[in-house]
């Protein structure tokens, strides 16, 4: 008796998980699709649905269908301080902390442009460094 009731159990937990959870579909996405580079370092789902990678070469947003590219130009003060994308994090205002290997940039999806200089942001904000 015990057996037919765990197995009863187990099977309605299932048909109910499986209920709850939509049908997912998993699709490739590569450098054929747009991503910068086929080894990705890091990855982050921001509050808006965007999916952003991180690889060794370039700041890739992900929305479902296409794949655009951010990448270092030293000529222009507000694209990324290198391509090189280790760690992303949202912050509470949507913007996006790039760790690039020993240093830090603050995106902006919105503009879609970098500033190199997080400091500025910890001396607006009354945060004094050591």
């Amino acid at each position: 008796m015990r057996k037919i009731l765990v197995t009863l159990a187990v099977t309605l937990l299932s048909s109910l998980t499986q209920a709850a959870i939509p049908d997912m579909k998993f699709r490739r996405l590569d450098t054929r699709d747009g991503l910068s580079n086929s080894q990705v370092i890091c990855t982050m789902q921001d509050s808006k649905g965007y999916v952003w990678i991180g690889t060794p070469y370039g700041l890739n947003r992900y929305d479902g269908y296409r794949v655009k590219t951010f990448y270092s130009d030293p000529r222009d003060t507000t694209s990324l301080r290198s391509n090189y994308v280790d760690g992303i994090f949202e912050a509470g205002d949507g913007r996006l902390w790039l760790k690039q290997g020993m240093s830090y940039s603050i995106f902006n999806p919105a503009t879609e442009k970098c500033d190199r200089h997080p400091e500025r942001w910890f001396e607006a904000h009354g945060i004094l460094g050591g």
